[in-house]
């Protein structure tokens, strides 16, 4: 038996159409709420763009929103770069979304006041000495290359409630 064309194509309309959009709920701006990193985010192999993990650490209540502990959220590495000889190595978060049980998400961005916790430099030293060659003096040098920065699991940064 054949089915009929409507329902062929219904079902072929229903098996192609995209997935409903995540519900962004309206949260009032500038809750701080404290969270930590999944995983461990090393600069050696991280790329811009990349999404990485974190969860909340605390329960918290934006008005009606009750947020638990556990909570996960959400964000993309803005910028990172390995280190290599005398070149330091980079890497900063950007914390996006805090994804709730229902399937909504509420918008968070860093907390200013952790900027410098979610963002992470190393760079090269250089250690001069005197050196006396056939009685002159010269300057010399010993070179700490730069090393990639981790940001280890569990690292703490706190996040902020923004608008959509």
């Amino acid at each position: 038996m054949l089915a009929r064309p409507s329902l062929v194509a219904a079902i072929l309309f229903l098996l192609s159409s995209p997935a409903p959009a995540q519900q962004a709920i309206a949260a009032p701006s500038g809750v701080v709420i404290p969270v930590v990193l999944s995983q461990p985010i090393s600069s050696k192999d991280a790329r811009a763009g990349q999404t990485f993990a974190f969860r909340t650490t605390t329960d918290t209540r934006i008005e009606n929103l009750d947020l638990p502990a556990d909570t996960p959220g959400s964000g993309v590495i803005a910028r990172t770069h390995a280190a290599g000889g005398t070149k330091g190595a980079e890497l900063e978060l950007q914390p996006q979304a805090l994804h709730l049980a229902s399937g909504a998400i509420v918008a968070v961005t860093l907390a200013p006041s952790d900027h410098n916790a979610a963002a992470k430099r190393s760079r090269s030293h250089i250690f001069p000495f005197p050196i006396i060659l056939w009685g002159t003096p010269f300057i010399g040098a010993f070179l700490s290359p730069a090393r990639d920065v981790t940001m280890p699991a569990g690292m703490r940064f706190e996040v902020v409630t923004q608008q959509q």
